[in-house]
């Protein structure tokens, strides 16, 4: 007998003796491949086996492990403990899959596992007290013209437990940022600053909490250039049975647009010619 095929059988009794028990219902066929880094492998033809690549399953009846060997990795191959080559083996394909056998139903019956139960904060409270704040701020457009106006706010007050609290009362609302001018370092400036007095009707029961607007009265930052994008917003309540609870985010004061970033950095405006805007300030083409 040669000394490859002797090899190969060798292994082949050796990986008959230590593989895993076959699975139920799996038909003859058993495959043993030496592959080009060493390894070996064994199992029977997969179903995925396929011009690409051979697939072989093997296992338990508790548990199934199914490989993937490229076909340019196989340097011999057993069948059933008998040499056989590659192309043998490719062309016999369809003849030698085993179909994995069916999921067999658990003996033990399945135990009634009870779903938790998520439980919500209750929405608006009357007599919840606002512990802290929870704010939401967007940069928005409210009118005809195409640049933003404003920052539109959806402010949350919480109690300790988390549960939304209506409240009377008024919010001042501080927009603080950074203006870029020729000097070696960056210019903090108070932006805006407005007072918001709200009552308990004005709650919004489909946002859960105040929708409030702080426009661009001093400076837009659609046309003031100098201002840097980022900006820091403080709300503070102030409310009879509440007290004073104040919070910060950082927030965009202009909306992200490379196209107008670089028309800005080229023309010094971010808008085109036929843009409709408030002050008429686009691009003169």
């Amino acid at each position: 007998m040669p000394r490859g095929i002797a090899y190969l059988t060798l292994l082949g009794l050796m990986m008959l003796i230590f593989r895993p028990t076959p699975v139920q219902g799996e038909n003859l066929g058993q495959i043993v491949v030496k592959r080009s880094n060493g390894r070996v492998a064994s199992g029977v033809v997969d179903p995925q086996s396929d011009g690409d690549r051979l697939w072989l399953r093997s296992g338990s009846p508790d548990l199934i492990l199914v490989r993937g060997i490229r076909w340019d990795e196989i340097e011999r191959a057993t069948l059933d403990e008998q040499a056989i080559d590659l192309d043998s083996l490719r062309s016999r394909l369809r003849e030698l899959v085993s179909e994995p056998p069916a999921p067999s139903l658990p003996t033990q019956p399945l135990l009634a596992v009870q779903r938790p139960r998520l439980v919500q904060p209750e929405a608006g409270r009357e007599s919840a007290v606002a512990k802290s704040l929870q704010l939401v701020a967007v940069v928005a457009d409210w009118d005809a013209d195409v640049e933003m106006d404003g920052l539109e706010i959806l402010v949350i007050p919480r109690d300790e437990r988390g549960n939304v609290a209506k409240f009377d009362g008024t919010l001042r609302l501080r927009l603080v940022g950074r203006r870029f001018r020729r000097r070696p370092y960056p210019e903090f400036a108070e932006l805006e600053v407005t007072s918001i007095r709200l009552t308990k009707s004005d709650f919004d029961t489909t946002r859960q909490g105040y929708v409030v607007r702080m426009p661009f009265s001093r400076a837009n930052p659609e046309f003031d250039t100098s201002l840097s994008p980022e900006a820091l917003l403080s709300v503070r309540l102030n409310a009879r049975g509440h007290g004073l609870v104040e919070t910060s985010i950082p927030v965009w004061i202009r909306q992200f647009s490379p196209l107008r970033d670089q028309l800005q950095r080229e023309t010094g405006t971010r808008f085109f010619s036929r843009e409709l805007t408030r002050s008429g300030s686009g691009l003169r083409q």
